[in-house]
């Protein structure tokens, strides 16, 4: 078992450096009407590490980004800000920015996307020398479709992120026939 976190968290992203796991975003209760910015870091090759709390990232809180592995940085894309709606409930807005964090450096905006991702498969998968891989997720151009049991579904564009230029790329669609996954995970195979 790891050690627990220092506060209760869901709907966040998270990724390996080395043997330094971190963990970004996220909310705190089902019904939480903001999301967390704060970054936590947990060293896997101590049995005895606790999380420890690095600099918040200088951006809105998020739930359901998408996190990416590269060079020895942490990339954070895109997720859905809380905010509380006319009845105090939670209001998400799809968010279109992304970030890179140097554990040595810290935070650094970086070129934002051309549509949201929230909910994608996470993490981006790492292909070549420098390039992250985004299959579908939601673009929030449906979140307020009616009847909800009819919604299309989701995106099925795959986007690519080139570490080198910093700049973004479409590389097809998923060939998928039913919707495109969200709220799961990648898997390099």
């Amino acid at each position: 078992p790891l050690a627990p976190l220092p506060t209760p968290l869901a709907y966040t992203a998270g990724g390996l450096i080395g043997q330094v796991a971190y963990l970004i975003g996220g909310s705190s209760s089902p019904d939480a009407t903001s999301a967390s910015n704060r970054l936590f870091a947990l060293d896997l090759d101590r049995a005895d590490a606790e999380w420890t709390e690095l600099q918040p990232m200088p951006a809105p809180g998020r739930i359901l980004p998408v996190v990416g592995i590269h060079g020895g940085a942490l990339y954070v894309f895109s997720g859905a800000s809380l905010t509380p709606n006319a009845e105090g409930g939670p209001e998400r807005t799809s968010l279109t920015d992304a970030w890179r964090f140097y554990p040595v450096t810290g935070w650094k905006a970086i070129s934002g996307l051309p549509r949201a991702v929230v909910a994608a498969p996470t993490p981006a998968s790492p292909v070549g020398k420098g390039l992250l891989l985004i299959f579908g997720g939601d673009d929030g151009t449906l979140s307020d479709f009616q009847p909800r049991s009819e919604q299309p579904g989701f995106t099925r564009q795959i986007l690519g992120y080139d570490t080198l230029t910093n700049t973004w790329v479409s590389h097809g669609e998923l060939p998928v026939d039913t919707q495109s996954p969200v709220t799961t995970t990648t898997v390099d195979w």
